[in-house]
């Protein structure tokens, strides 16, 4: 099955417009996930795009062929609703963010989409043509690879109570500022004045927060109570967890960041309610995996 990639520039672009739009709601966020692994270095696995025909104004997804953006909000409310959120998104920026009801059966959430209209300049040969994949049209003997398409990516949206986290984001927070990333950031001073635009840079997580994130999502998807959606997640998240500290065993920094970890810090520490709590799922992860814990001692963990 051929399988079409968000490029890096898409990659950026998702981004951007989420950002941008979120700040229209005076929110903050950065990004975690796949897409900030990527700024760290770690290549083997993209967020993946679906392809459609720019006449199909509400797509048919297929989950095999994508990956999400993920982004956490760093200063939503202590009740704030995340389907609420992305409801604003598309009051925000319509032309980009769409929503799906969720496939999954009894699920009352609905699916975030950004979508990116334009034409696809891939090869002929990447174009999904087998069984349930998207195949774009021909018109007048037009190829697929210059029909014009619409590239769509699914965007999580995450609240810090979502991820066990407290309410109030640390100070301290260690967070990845990428100089070569930035988008249009909105705030609105006073109700009767226009919204004023700067650039801001784009955050991701740090190399050790994004390893305690998965660490942490690692665990909730092994419980056996967990269905059985979470429980196929869990050889991604054990190949992510080792592709991190294959990178992190290479940056001095890594195992700085760790060992400065506070306790109780439910932030740096992912999810997790104490650096007890993180080692102890350190060592669950290290009996199922003997062959990393040469890792975790190197990051500062073992």
């Amino acid at each position: 099955m051929n399988r079409l990639v968000l490029n890096r520039a898409d990659i950026k672009l998702v981004v951007q417009l989420t950002l941008s739009a979120l700040s229209r709601c005076d929110l903050k966020a950065c990004v975690i996930g796949s897409v900030a692994a990527q700024i760290h270095g770690i290549e083997y696995r993209d967020p993946k795009v679906c392809i459609l025909p720019q006449q199909k104004m509400r797509p048919v997804f297929d989950s095999y062929l994508l990956k999400d953006v993920d982004l956490l909000i760093l200063n939503a409310g202590l009740d704030q609703d995340v389907e609420e959120i992305k409801q604003t998104l598309i009051e925000m920026d319509p032309s980009h963010f769409s929503l799906t009801p969720s496939r999954v059966a009894g699920a009352t959430h609905r699916i975030l989409w950004c979508t990116l209209s334009g034409d696809y300049p891939g090869d002929p040969s990447l174009v999904p043509s087998g069984p349930g994949e998207h195949v774009l049209s021909r018109r007048g003997g037009t190829s697929h690879a210059n029909a014009t398409t619409s590239r769509t990516c699914k965007v999580d949206i995450l609240t810090p109570n979502e991820l066990y986290m407290t309410h109030h984001m640390p100070e301290l927070l260690q967070l990845y500022r990428d100089s070569e990333n930035t988008f249009m950031a909105y705030s609105d001073p006073q109700p009767s004045m226009p919204s004023e635009s700067h650039v801001q840079y784009v955050s991701y997580v740090s190399l050790s927060m994004l390893l305690m994130l998965k660490l942490r999502a690692w665990l909730d998807h092994s419980l056996p109570s967990a269905n059985e959606i979470k429980h196929g997640k869990i050889p991604q998240d054990e190949d992510d967890i080792q592709e991190i500290l294959r990178v992190g065993m290479q940056d001095r920094n890594m195992s700085c960041s760790v060992q400065h970890m506070d306790d109780g810090d439910t932030w740096n520490l992912g999810g997790f309610a104490s650096w007890r709590d993180a080692e102890r799922s350190v060592r669950k992860f290290v009996r199922k995996w003997p062959e990393t814990a040469n890792g975790w001692r190197a990051v500062g963990f073992v």
